[in-house]
């Protein structure tokens, strides 16, 4: 409980530590998933961060996350997409919106935002997370993101 009200205060710092040990508590910090899941809305990168590296720890994520998640998914910023399907990818949760926004991450400009959005749609095992993995890959026929400096 005291972790679930430092997830709320009004510095930052204490919002992103909060978020990261409760990831570090891990799946018995299932209370905190609601106040996780608003942490990813956070305007602090930092608890946006920890808090989507928290919920891959946690787990337990369920339908009514979608939206939140989805959201998340789209972040400017790429630790967050990037923690975010990999949450997805450990507990591959076939949820209507995320199935969307991991179809959408499949192209990201991150190689492990993509490599996680794969895992994740192919960790589903559902026909919509088959057709979104099979549709990107069937249609791409190089790779965009690969240049002379950055071959990997």
């Amino acid at each position: 409980p005291m972790l679930i009200k430092a997830l709320q205060d009004s510095a930052w710092w204490v919002r992103a530590a909060a978020a990261e040990v409760l990831g570090d508590v891990g799946p018995t910090a299932q209370l905190a998933m609601p106040v996780l899941l608003g942490a990813l809305l956070d305007e602090q990168v930092w608890v946006r961060r920890n808090a989507a590296d928290a919920l891959g720890t946690i787990g337990g994520l369920t339908a009514e996350a979608g939206p939140v998640l989805a959201t998340a998914l789209r972040d400017e910023d790429e630790r967050i997409r990037r923690n975010v399907a990999f949450a997805m990818s450990k507990h591959a949760v076939p949820i209507p919106e995320v199935i969307s926004a991991l179809r959408d991450a499949l192209r990201d400009e991150g190689r492990y935002v993509q490599y996680y959005a794969a895992t994740a749609l192919r960790r589903m095992g559902i026909p919509e997370a088959n057709d979104a993995l099979w549709d990107s890959m069937l249609t791409s026929r190089w790779c965009p993101v690969t240049t002379k400096k950055s071959p990997y």
